[in-house]
């Protein structure tokens, strides 16, 4: 069990993204063992590519990048990335925390400070997108407001 005040959180932006990669690399094969269909799509999607596209989606917007550190042992536990784009719209683009962490409040601590950012800039639209067959995260984000919208189909070739 880690309490809140053993945790530190570092904020950031592009400089903070090759910091998450081998946690971000985690969640992609989370994803790949959860997808029901396109398991091969996820796992062929590399962390280069993510990155280029957050930094072209935030040209003429914004990135926060939030890494989570264990004070305890320095290693970093978890991470936040959220955008806001030349539209306003804001998005969590993707949340981590390692498995030994979870249940801590931590990635309650990613969401609450996501939605602060997104109040601070105004944005009115706030949104999140999670892989099919990833249903266990649902309720955790319906507790800070994200509700399903649509559910979109890719035929498989």
């Amino acid at each position: 069990m880690i309490n809140l005040d053993q945790i530190e959180l570092i904020e950031g932006g592009a400089e903070l993204l090759e910091s998450v990669k081998p946690f971000w690399e985690k969640l992609q094969v989370y994803h790949t063992s959860v997808s029901k269909y396109f398991s091969q799509d996820i796992d062929e999607y590399a962390f280069a590519q993510r990155k280029k596209g957050l930094l072209k989606k935030v040209i003429n917007g914004m990135l926060k990048v939030e890494i989570v550190k264990c004070l305890e042992n320095g290693n970093i536990i978890g991470y936040c990335i959220s955008t806001i784009d030349a539209d306003n719209i804001g998005e969590i683009e993707s949340i981590y925390v390692e498995e030994a962490y979870r249940g801590n409040r931590i990635g309650e601590a990613l969401m609450k400070n996501a939605i602060e950012w997104f109040d601070n800039n105004h944005v009115e639209v706030r949104k999140l997108y999670i892989v099919y067959g990833n249903d266990s995260v649902i309720g955790f984000y319906q507790k800070y407001g994200f509700y399903p919208l649509n559910i979109g189909f890719r035929q498989i070739m």
